[in-house]
Protein backbone atom coordinates (compact mmCIF):
# COMPACT_ATOMS: atom_id res chain seq x y z
CA UNK A 1 0.00 0.00 0.00
CA UNK A 2 1.13 3.49 -0.88
CA UNK A 3 2.11 5.58 2.29
CA UNK A 4 -0.83 8.01 3.01
CA UNK A 5 -0.69 11.49 5.05
CA UNK A 6 -2.85 13.98 6.54
CA UNK A 7 -2.11 17.35 7.45
CA UNK A 8 -4.21 18.69 10.52
CA UNK A 9 -4.45 22.21 12.24
CA UNK A 10 -4.97 22.29 16.13
CA UNK A 11 -6.73 26.11 16.28
CA UNK A 12 -7.55 26.40 19.87
CA UNK A 13 -7.64 29.41 22.19
CA UNK A 14 -3.50 29.93 22.53
CA UNK A 15 -0.92 28.93 19.44
CA UNK A 16 -2.40 27.48 16.36
CA UNK A 17 -0.66 23.38 16.11
CA UNK A 18 0.14 21.85 12.94
CA UNK A 19 0.98 18.31 12.58
CA UNK A 20 1.93 15.74 9.81
CA UNK A 21 -0.11 12.32 10.29
CA UNK A 22 0.84 9.03 8.51
CA UNK A 23 -1.90 6.74 8.08
CA UNK A 24 -1.09 3.05 8.78
CA UNK A 25 -4.46 1.09 8.51
CA UNK A 26 -8.12 2.19 10.61
CA UNK A 27 -7.71 3.81 13.65
CA UNK A 28 -3.43 2.97 12.97
CA UNK A 29 -1.07 6.20 12.75
CA UNK A 30 1.44 7.99 13.75
CA UNK A 31 2.38 12.04 14.00
CA UNK A 32 5.52 12.38 12.33
CA UNK A 33 5.64 16.28 12.62
CA UNK A 34 4.60 18.99 15.13
CA UNK A 35 4.99 22.70 15.11
CA UNK A 36 3.39 25.80 16.44
CA UNK A 37 2.78 28.59 15.09
CA UNK A 38 3.07 32.39 16.50
CA UNK A 39 0.01 33.64 19.11
CA UNK A 40 0.08 36.64 16.48
CA UNK A 41 -0.05 35.11 13.41
CA UNK A 42 -3.58 36.61 11.59
CA UNK A 43 -3.27 34.02 8.13
CA UNK A 44 -3.80 30.09 8.08
CA UNK A 45 -2.32 29.83 4.42
CA UNK A 46 1.08 31.21 5.08
CA UNK A 47 1.09 28.45 8.47
CA UNK A 48 -0.40 25.71 6.12
CA UNK A 49 2.50 26.38 3.05
CA UNK A 50 5.49 26.34 4.96
CA UNK A 51 4.84 23.41 6.55
CA UNK A 52 4.01 21.82 3.61
CA UNK A 53 6.98 22.60 1.94
CA UNK A 54 8.75 21.87 5.46
CA UNK A 55 7.44 17.95 5.37
CA UNK A 56 8.10 18.48 1.75
CA UNK A 57 11.58 17.89 2.12
CA UNK A 58 11.28 14.51 4.14
CA UNK A 59 8.82 12.83 1.26
CA UNK A 60 5.59 12.97 3.41
CA UNK A 61 2.89 15.04 0.75
CA UNK A 62 -0.41 15.03 1.38
CA UNK A 63 -4.03 16.33 -0.47
CA UNK A 64 -6.03 16.47 2.10
CA UNK A 65 -6.28 17.89 5.76
CA UNK A 66 -8.74 18.53 8.61
CA UNK A 67 -9.02 21.58 10.67
CA UNK A 68 -10.16 21.56 14.29
CA UNK A 69 -11.29 25.27 15.72
CA UNK A 70 -12.54 26.34 18.75
CA UNK A 71 -15.88 27.94 17.41
CA UNK A 72 -19.25 27.26 15.34
CA UNK A 73 -18.71 25.13 12.18
CA UNK A 74 -20.75 26.23 9.17
CA UNK A 75 -20.73 24.93 5.69
CA UNK A 76 -17.26 23.25 6.32
CA UNK A 77 -16.17 26.61 7.36
CA UNK A 78 -15.54 28.58 10.79
CA UNK A 79 -16.15 32.07 10.01
CA UNK A 80 -15.86 33.71 13.47
CA UNK A 81 -13.29 31.70 15.61
CA UNK A 82 -13.48 31.91 18.81
CA UNK A 83 -10.11 32.87 19.52
CA UNK A 84 -8.08 32.93 16.17
CA UNK A 85 -7.63 36.02 14.47
CA UNK A 86 -8.59 34.58 11.05
CA UNK A 87 -11.54 32.92 9.25
CA UNK A 88 -11.51 29.16 8.42
CA UNK A 89 -12.90 28.67 5.19
CA UNK A 90 -12.16 25.89 3.10
CA UNK A 91 -12.52 27.29 -0.42
CA UNK A 92 -9.59 29.85 0.27
CA UNK A 93 -7.74 26.84 1.44
CA UNK A 94 -8.04 24.84 -1.12
CA UNK A 95 -7.54 27.47 -3.89
CA UNK A 96 -4.15 28.95 -2.33
CA UNK A 97 -2.87 25.18 -1.26
CA UNK A 98 -2.06 22.25 -2.79
CA UNK A 99 -4.82 20.25 -0.40
CA UNK A 100 -8.24 19.50 -2.48
CA UNK A 101 -10.10 17.70 0.75
CA UNK A 102 -10.85 20.15 3.60
CA UNK A 103 -12.67 19.15 6.69
CA UNK A 104 -13.21 21.54 9.32
CA UNK A 105 -14.74 20.58 12.66
CA UNK A 106 -14.74 22.00 16.19
CA UNK A 107 -11.90 21.06 18.15
CA UNK A 108 -13.65 19.54 21.23
CA UNK A 109 -15.67 17.05 18.74
CA UNK A 110 -12.07 16.32 17.33
CA UNK A 111 -11.14 15.32 20.84
CA UNK A 112 -14.73 13.77 20.72
CA UNK A 113 -13.46 11.30 17.77
CA UNK A 114 -10.06 10.08 19.89
CA UNK A 115 -12.08 9.41 23.18
CA UNK A 116 -14.96 7.06 20.80
CA UNK A 117 -12.49 4.62 20.05
CA UNK A 118 -11.15 4.37 23.35
CA UNK A 119 -11.61 0.52 24.84
CA UNK A 120 -10.55 1.10 28.72
CA UNK A 121 -9.58 4.17 29.75
CA UNK A 122 -8.70 2.72 33.08
CA UNK A 123 -5.53 0.64 31.45
CA UNK A 124 -4.80 3.66 28.87
CA UNK A 125 -1.57 5.82 29.71
CA UNK A 126 -2.93 8.72 27.87
CA UNK A 127 -5.64 9.31 30.75
CA UNK A 128 -5.29 9.47 34.18
CA UNK A 129 -8.39 8.32 36.63
CA UNK A 130 -9.28 10.64 39.47
CA UNK A 131 -12.22 8.15 41.00
CA UNK A 132 -10.45 5.15 41.22
CA UNK A 133 -13.14 3.46 42.70
CA UNK A 134 -15.99 4.36 40.07
CA UNK A 135 -16.41 1.24 37.86
CA UNK A 136 -16.31 1.94 33.65
CA UNK A 137 -19.13 1.11 32.06
CA UNK A 138 -17.98 0.49 28.29
CA UNK A 139 -20.71 1.47 26.85
CA UNK A 140 -21.98 4.74 28.38
CA UNK A 141 -22.49 8.04 27.17
CA UNK A 142 -19.15 9.83 27.49
CA UNK A 143 -18.79 14.22 28.12
CA UNK A 144 -15.90 16.08 27.74
CA UNK A 145 -14.91 19.43 29.34
CA UNK A 146 -11.50 20.95 28.49
CA UNK A 147 -10.62 24.64 30.61
CA UNK A 148 -8.00 26.03 28.39
CA UNK A 149 -7.89 29.73 26.73
CA UNK A 150 -11.75 28.97 26.86
CA UNK A 151 -13.94 26.44 27.88
CA UNK A 152 -14.56 23.43 25.42
CA UNK A 153 -16.90 21.10 25.83
CA UNK A 154 -18.57 17.97 23.82
CA UNK A 155 -20.38 14.65 24.06
CA UNK A 156 -20.42 11.41 22.75
CA UNK A 157 -23.61 8.60 22.61
CA UNK A 158 -23.88 5.02 22.11
CA UNK A 159 -26.27 3.36 19.44
CA UNK A 160 -25.18 -0.60 18.58
CA UNK A 161 -21.86 -0.39 20.55
CA UNK A 162 -20.82 2.81 18.12
CA UNK A 163 -20.37 6.15 19.55
CA UNK A 164 -21.71 9.13 18.05
CA UNK A 165 -20.07 12.04 18.75
CA UNK A 166 -21.51 15.71 19.18
CA UNK A 167 -19.99 18.80 19.05
CA UNK A 168 -21.31 22.04 21.37
CA UNK A 169 -21.07 25.60 22.35
CA UNK A 170 -21.70 24.96 25.91
CA UNK A 171 -19.19 26.46 27.34
CA UNK A 172 -20.77 30.08 26.28
CA UNK A 173 -23.97 28.59 28.22
CA UNK A 174 -24.66 31.05 31.07
CA UNK A 175 -23.43 30.20 34.53
CA UNK A 176 -25.55 30.55 38.27
CA UNK A 177 -23.73 31.05 41.17
CA UNK A 178 -24.70 31.95 44.49
CA UNK A 179 -24.87 35.46 45.74
CA UNK A 180 -21.32 34.74 47.38
CA UNK A 181 -20.06 35.52 43.84
CA UNK A 182 -21.12 38.77 43.21
CA UNK A 183 -18.91 41.45 43.70
CA UNK A 184 -16.46 38.85 41.73
CA UNK A 185 -19.26 38.47 38.91
CA UNK A 186 -19.73 42.40 38.97
CA UNK A 187 -15.45 42.52 38.76
CA UNK A 188 -15.37 40.42 35.97
CA UNK A 189 -18.27 41.73 33.62
CA UNK A 190 -16.74 45.15 33.96
CA UNK A 191 -13.40 44.63 33.09
CA UNK A 192 -14.29 43.13 30.06
CA UNK A 193 -17.33 44.77 29.17
CA UNK A 194 -19.72 41.18 29.04
CA UNK A 195 -23.31 41.33 29.07
CA UNK A 196 -23.61 38.35 31.31
CA UNK A 197 -21.39 35.68 33.19
CA UNK A 198 -20.80 32.32 31.13
CA UNK A 199 -19.20 29.07 32.14
CA UNK A 200 -16.03 30.00 30.07
CA UNK A 201 -15.89 33.64 31.96
CA UNK A 202 -15.41 31.45 35.19
CA UNK A 203 -13.55 28.27 34.13
CA UNK A 204 -10.74 29.11 31.87
CA UNK A 205 -7.37 30.61 31.24
CA UNK A 206 -8.44 33.81 30.82
CA UNK A 207 -10.84 33.19 34.25
CA UNK A 208 -7.78 32.34 36.45
CA UNK A 209 -6.38 35.87 35.61
CA UNK A 210 -9.70 37.53 36.37
CA UNK A 211 -10.45 35.53 39.42
CA UNK A 212 -6.42 36.43 40.42
CA UNK A 213 -6.88 40.07 39.65
CA UNK A 214 -9.97 40.38 41.86
CA UNK A 215 -9.01 38.46 44.50
CA UNK A 216 -5.87 41.14 44.60
CA UNK A 217 -7.71 44.29 44.29
CA UNK A 218 -10.72 43.33 47.23
CA UNK A 219 -8.51 41.68 49.37
CA UNK A 220 -11.90 42.47 52.03
CA UNK A 221 -13.37 39.97 50.12
CA UNK A 222 -15.15 37.35 51.69
CA UNK A 223 -13.26 34.05 50.42
CA UNK A 224 -10.79 31.87 52.53
CA UNK A 225 -8.96 29.00 51.37
CA UNK A 226 -11.11 26.04 50.95
CA UNK A 227 -8.29 23.83 50.91
CA UNK A 228 -6.35 25.28 54.24
CA UNK A 229 -2.62 25.36 52.87
CA UNK A 230 -0.24 25.89 55.64
CA UNK A 231 2.88 25.53 53.26
CA UNK A 232 2.46 29.09 51.81
CA UNK A 233 5.28 30.82 51.35
CA UNK A 234 4.71 34.25 50.18
CA UNK A 235 7.84 34.17 48.20
CA UNK A 236 5.63 36.03 45.48
CA UNK A 237 4.09 39.58 46.18
CA UNK A 238 0.82 40.65 44.34
CA UNK A 239 2.32 43.55 42.35
CA UNK A 240 4.30 41.14 41.01
CA UNK A 241 1.06 38.87 39.71
CA UNK A 242 -0.73 42.08 38.67
CA UNK A 243 2.25 42.97 36.53
CA UNK A 244 2.35 39.79 34.66
CA UNK A 245 -1.35 39.96 34.04
CA UNK A 246 -1.03 43.54 32.95
CA UNK A 247 1.53 42.65 30.19
CA UNK A 248 0.04 39.39 28.90
CA UNK A 249 -3.37 41.81 28.45
CA UNK A 250 -1.19 44.27 26.55
CA UNK A 251 0.29 41.56 24.31
CA UNK A 252 3.45 42.67 25.02
CA UNK A 253 6.85 40.39 23.65
CA UNK A 254 7.21 37.69 25.28
CA UNK A 255 4.93 38.21 28.10
CA UNK A 256 4.38 35.55 30.48
CA UNK A 257 1.66 33.07 30.47
CA UNK A 258 -0.24 34.63 33.42
CA UNK A 259 -2.82 31.86 34.04
CA UNK A 260 0.27 29.24 33.79
CA UNK A 261 2.34 31.49 36.55
CA UNK A 262 -0.61 31.99 38.82
CA UNK A 263 -1.70 27.57 38.84
CA UNK A 264 2.72 27.18 38.82
CA UNK A 265 2.87 29.38 42.38
CA UNK A 266 0.04 28.20 44.20
CA UNK A 267 2.36 27.86 46.99
CA UNK A 268 4.09 30.99 46.90
CA UNK A 269 1.17 33.79 46.85
CA UNK A 270 -2.04 33.24 48.64
CA UNK A 271 -4.34 35.06 46.06
CA UNK A 272 -2.97 32.63 43.64
CA UNK A 273 -3.67 29.52 46.11
CA UNK A 274 -7.08 30.64 46.20
CA UNK A 275 -8.12 31.83 42.49
CA UNK A 276 -7.07 28.23 41.55
CA UNK A 277 -9.00 26.93 44.60
CA UNK A 278 -12.00 28.83 43.20
CA UNK A 279 -11.06 27.75 39.64
CA UNK A 280 -11.09 24.36 40.51
CA UNK A 281 -14.57 24.93 42.22
CA UNK A 282 -16.26 26.46 39.43
CA UNK A 283 -15.13 23.94 36.86
CA UNK A 284 -16.07 21.07 39.00
CA UNK A 285 -20.18 22.43 39.25
CA UNK A 286 -19.34 22.83 34.94
CA UNK A 287 -18.76 19.24 35.35
CA UNK A 288 -21.44 18.35 37.09
CA UNK A 289 -23.83 20.03 34.70
CA UNK A 290 -22.47 18.33 31.52
CA UNK A 291 -22.09 15.13 33.22
CA UNK A 292 -25.86 15.13 34.22
CA UNK A 293 -26.96 16.77 30.94
CA UNK A 294 -25.35 13.99 29.13
CA UNK A 295 -25.71 11.34 31.92
CA UNK A 296 -21.99 10.31 31.12
CA UNK A 297 -21.70 7.11 33.14
CA UNK A 298 -19.13 5.99 30.05
CA UNK A 299 -16.93 8.60 31.46
CA UNK A 300 -16.38 12.27 31.81
CA UNK A 301 -13.28 13.41 30.39
CA UNK A 302 -11.59 17.13 31.50
CA UNK A 303 -8.85 17.83 28.56
CA UNK A 304 -7.50 20.70 28.08
CA UNK A 305 -3.78 22.45 28.64
CA UNK A 306 -4.70 23.54 32.34
CA UNK A 307 -5.70 20.45 33.77
CA UNK A 308 -2.69 17.80 33.24
CA UNK A 309 -0.92 20.32 34.72
CA UNK A 310 -2.38 20.70 38.09
CA UNK A 311 -3.63 16.95 38.66
CA UNK A 312 -3.27 17.38 42.30
CA UNK A 313 -6.11 19.95 42.58
CA UNK A 314 -8.47 17.07 41.37
CA UNK A 315 -7.40 14.63 43.14
CA UNK A 316 -7.25 16.12 46.72
CA UNK A 317 -8.39 19.95 46.12
CA UNK A 318 -11.72 21.14 45.45
CA UNK A 319 -13.04 19.00 42.04
CA UNK A 320 -14.70 16.43 44.03
CA UNK A 321 -16.18 18.23 46.59
CA UNK A 322 -17.69 20.69 43.79
CA UNK A 323 -18.56 17.88 41.55
CA UNK A 324 -20.63 15.95 43.70
CA UNK A 325 -22.48 18.80 45.59
CA UNK A 326 -26.69 18.06 45.19
CA UNK A 327 -29.28 18.26 47.49
CA UNK A 328 -31.14 15.70 45.56
CA UNK A 329 -30.03 12.40 46.99
CA UNK A 330 -30.81 10.47 43.60
CA UNK A 331 -28.64 12.48 41.47
CA UNK A 332 -26.09 12.21 43.96
CA UNK A 333 -26.39 8.33 43.17
CA UNK A 334 -26.29 9.04 39.31
CA UNK A 335 -23.05 11.45 39.83
CA UNK A 336 -21.32 8.83 41.93
CA UNK A 337 -21.62 6.16 38.85
CA UNK A 338 -19.36 8.24 36.73
CA UNK A 339 -15.61 7.71 36.44
CA UNK A 340 -13.62 10.78 35.65
CA UNK A 341 -10.62 11.12 33.61
CA UNK A 342 -8.05 13.76 33.38
CA UNK A 343 -6.72 13.32 29.58
CA UNK A 344 -2.73 13.73 29.96
CA UNK A 345 -1.90 13.44 26.30
CA UNK A 346 -1.83 17.00 24.48
CA UNK A 347 -1.82 15.71 21.28
CA UNK A 348 -5.22 13.74 21.43
CA UNK A 349 -6.84 16.04 19.37
CA UNK A 350 -4.48 14.89 16.43
CA UNK A 351 -5.31 11.51 17.27
CA UNK A 352 -9.25 12.80 16.35
CA UNK A 353 -9.06 14.17 13.52
CA UNK A 354 -6.81 11.28 12.12
CA UNK A 355 -9.77 9.30 12.57
CA UNK A 356 -12.11 11.33 11.03
CA UNK A 357 -10.22 12.00 8.14
CA UNK A 358 -8.80 8.48 7.63
CA UNK A 359 -13.32 7.68 7.78
CA UNK A 360 -14.01 10.54 5.55
CA UNK A 361 -11.20 10.98 2.67
CA UNK A 362 -9.07 7.42 2.92
CA UNK A 363 -10.01 6.57 -0.73
CA UNK A 364 -9.32 10.59 -1.68
CA UNK A 365 -5.78 10.83 -0.02
CA UNK A 366 -2.74 11.01 -2.06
Amino acid sequence: MNEKYILELDIGGTNPRIAMIQIKGDNNFKILKISEAKSNSNLIIPIINNFLEECGQSGWTTNTAIISVAGPIENNCCYNPTHAKFPIIDTEIIKNTYLSNILVINDFAAIGYAISVIKNPDIDKRFKKITPNVKFNLNGPRAIIGPGTGLGISYLTNSNNQYFVHESEGGHATFYLNSKYDLLLEFIKKKNNYAQIEMENLVSGNAIKDITEFLISNPNNNFELIQNNKSIKKNINDIEILDIIKNETLSNTNSIDAAKYISENIENNYNANLAMNLFITFLGSAAQNLALHANSTGGLFIGGGIAPKNLHLFETGNFQKSFYNNSNSNICKLLNKIPIYVILDYDITFYGCAIIGINKFNDLIK
